[in-house]
Formats: C-alpha cells, structure tokens, sequence
C-alpha cells in the first residue's frame, strides 16, 4: 500500500471568483455508512477531466476509464493516483501517491496564466504520512514566445529526523531516547504535549522556508 503524501496548495495571482470557476465540481449522490439513507455532496471531479488538464488530451475508453491511468498520472500528475478533497477561493488540499503532485500544480498554473493572461503564483505545502520527507515547492509564470508557461521555484525539503532534532534543541530536558518517553504524553516541566508541539513546529519551519 503506498503512503499517502498531504499537500496544500495556495494560488496568487487571481480573484477567488476566477478560481473557482476554473475548477469543475459536480453534485453526486452518497449514501450514509451503514444505512440506506441518501445525501448529496458537490465533490471535485477526477483530475483527468479537470479543465485545466485539458491540454493533456486524456483518452477514455468504451466504459469511459482513463486509459493508460498510471502513466498518465505519473507523468502529468506527479503520482500513480491523486485525490483532491476541496478546491475552493485559490486554496486546493488533499493526498497522492508516494509524491506530491509536482505536475499537477505546474499544469494548474499554466491554465490559469493563459486563462486569464496574468502572471500566476502558487506555493505547496506538503507531508509523507510518517514524515519520511516534508516541504515546500514555489511555483510561478513567466511569458515566453508571448505565451505563458509555468515553472517550478525555490524548494525546501526535511525529514522527521530533522524536526525531532529540532524538538531536542528547543527541550534539551526531555530524553525522547527513552524507553518510556511517548510522544502523545504531556510533560509537565514544559507544559506541553510533545506530538502537538512537534505538529506546530513543521508549522512554523513551513512559514519560514
């Protein structure tokens, strides 16, 4: 089973109106965990039939599957499969593959530069379920040929080593080498819970790169 990686992503350059219209959503039909009870939800439509990946010329076949489906994610979207759980006033998040969607935000970028022939900026933050790796990728525009396209910026990458180091140099008092140590329990000396302090650090370190 591969990990899942979290992502953030956050678009400048565009009204939240103009986003939110560049992105497809459409109104499904759910039903409620064990029982037969109906709801409706506006969910975000597949990546491959997102407009702004359009470009890209996804193929379908007779019962309407994207062909060659991890190729095509890998190459275009960054990881074998993606899933976006809310796009919505220039903010996207939800989780893939192994990597974070590298791809996708460079296609997301281009559309939009061209839509609207503005210059286009985003940042993603984003997270390996056990923190194998974490960072933060800048992107952005520039017009070439007179015509907009979309390139990758400055990148800042760690691990969870790297914030547990931090995490001892700030609390030098508390020994996580321990045998005893858990990270979910509350010190007393400090007043705070390790886990949560450990989260608000990666928070703090994403502000700063």
């Amino acid at each position: 089973m591969a990990n899942h990686v979290y992502f953030n992503i956050y678009v400048e350059g565009i009204t939240e109106e103009q986003f939110n219209e560049s992105v497809k959503h459409e109104e499904v039909e759910r039903t409620y965990w064990n029982t037969d009870e109906k709801y409706t939800i506006n969910e975000f439509v597949e990546l491959e039939r997102q407009p702004f990946m359009q470009h890209l010329n996804p193929e379908f076949d007779e019962d309407d599957y994207l062909k060659d489906s991890y190729d095509w994610y890998c190459t275009n979207v960054g990881a074998k499969w993606c899933h976006v759980e809310d796009a919505e006033d220039c903010w996207m998040r939800g989780h893939s593959a192994w990597r974070q969607p590298n791809e996708m935000v460079l296609n997301l970028v281009q559309f939009l530069a061209r839509k609207y022939d503005c210059e286009i900026n985003a940042e993603m933050t984003y997270e390996d379920e056990f923190r194998n790796f974490v960072g933060k990728t800048y992107y952005g525009s520039g017009k070439y040929d007179n015509e907009w396209e979309a390139l990758e910026g400055d990148w800042e990458e760690i691990t969870g080593d790297d914030l547990v180091d931090m995490f001892k140099e700030e609390y030098p008092n508390i020994d996580t080498d321990d045998e005893d140590f858990d990270w979910w329990e509350d010190n007393e000396e400090y007043q705070i819970n390790p886990q949560e302090q450990l989260d608000y650090m990666l928070e703090k370190w994403w502000e700063s790169v």
